[in-house]
């Protein structure tokens, strides 16, 4: 990825470009540590095989201004090309959520995230205004394609704050493969043919009985028989999975609302954009290993006990350096613990709306009622032949 990045050094270095690669991987890993802090962390065990004391060693005296132009030279492309090699589904037929009647089951979802103020990235990104003027700082949107049941990452894309949702679509998907089920594609302004379906959602409490507003799905799977019509309302609030990857993304991996990029460079905030998704992939495999070993839900490992999982193992990593798809993942059972159950586990908390415009879909300044997003049913390996509480009506195949 670094040669193929044209990012490889010229001449000897103490700070090479595959170590700045992973230095930039794990400022997201120890986010709350300074540069000289997280290099020392990471370089903390670390070995070269044939490295002939062109590594960590020598980098223990970078200090942050090396390091700033570390980054420089090394650009966000290798992250890049990085990411696209990892970036892959993790689940199973095992794993609920992740099918229904042999399609692998995946959702785009999109968001804005803050970057550090500056003249360079309000030109690159730009940011939310008003009658009083420009917003305190500027944003990214971002835009992910993930698998629903393990929240790994298919494929993502980001750009300025006025970048539109469907615009970053147009780079996620070629990231749908065979076997997906995923948003039709027309070509040449031909006309598809599509089977709309119509359905409230009702609720009962002590008040007495709630009626939804009209909620409308349409999707090109046309047989009713392969396709019944009430499974396809319960299949789509699967879709929420998608608000609480962004969620993971946003506050257990970046840190929240309080947490900046470091760059004040539309170059270096791109490099740490794309280490983020990296990261955030690098602690889904970890989940789904885990998950996979004990057998149980990936939904109650917490990614927050993944990433100190990560924390721990760095300073044991001896081999496969900088990181790959093929890289030894450690050991789910020595890293990570499955939930006791004699445990009060925290519950999951409740989807958060992402910052849409307000032209946007209905459903996402609607969310359906407690009773249809409830984390039991979220987590349902089967769906139900008759969701209750629904009234549904299926409509014409409509050109």
């Amino acid at each position: 990825m670094i040669d193929e990045a044209k990012a490889r050094e010229r001449r000897k270095r103490s700070l090479p470009t595959r170590l700045t690669d992973c230095l930039v991987l794990a400022m997201w890993l120890w986010r709350e540590h300074g540069y000289e802090e997280v290099l020392r962390q990471l370089i903390d065990g670390l070995a070269w095989p044939g490295a002939e004391g062109d590594g960590p060693d020598e980098a223990d005296v970078a200090w942050s201004g090396s390091i700033t132009r570390a980054r420089a030279r090394l650009g966000p492309d290798p992250l890049r090309l990085m990411f696209a090699r990892v970036a892959d589904p993790t689940g199973g037929p095992e794993v609920p959520g992740c099918f229904w009647r042999g399609l692998r089951l995946s959702v785009i979802d999109g968001s804005t995230m803050d970057v550090p103020d500056s003249d360079e990235n309000r030109a690159a990104f730009d940011g939310p205004s008003n009658d009083g003027g420009l917003g305190a700082l500027p944003q990214v949107r971002l835009l992910v394609h993930a698998e629903c049941g393990s929240k790994a990452l298919l494929g993502a894309a980001f750009d300025g704050y006025r970048a539109a949702e469907t615009v970053l679509a147009q780079g996620v998907l070629d990231s749908f493969g065979p076997g997906m089920l995923k948003p039709p594609r027309k070509k040449d302004g031909d006309p598809i043919t599509v089977r709309v379906i119509e359905y409230t959602v009702t609720t009962r409490d002590e008040h007495g009985e709630h009626h939804s507003e009209l909620f409308c799905l349409a999707t090109t799977l046309l047989d009713p028989e392969a396709w019944p019509i009430e499974q396809i309302p319960a299949l789509y609030h699967e879709r929420w999975r998608g608000e609480t990857l962004l969620d993971v993304v946003k506050t257990d991996v970046h840190g929240g609302a309080d947490v900046l990029l470091r760059s004040h460079s539309p170059a270096g905030a791109r490099q740490e954009m794309w280490a983020l998704f990296c990261l955030y992939q690098a602690l889904a495999h970890l989940v789904s290993d885990a998950a996979r070993h004990y057998r149980i839900d990936p939904d109650r490992i917490s990614f927050p006990r993944a990433r100190n999982a990560a924390r721990r193992s760095a300073p044991r990593i001896q081999r496969t350096f900088s990181p790959s798809p093929d890289a030894t993942r450690p050991r789910p059972a020595r890293t990570i613990q499955p939930p006791s159950h004699q445990t009060t586990h925290q519950p999951q908390p409740h989807p958060r709306r992402s910052t849409r415009d307000t032209a946007g879909n209905p459903h996402d300044h609607h969310p359906p009622s407690q009773a249809s997003t409830s984390h039991d049913r979220l987590r349902k390996r089967h769906y139900p032949s008759t969701p209750p509480g629904r009234s549904v009506r299926q409509l014409t195949s409509v050109p």
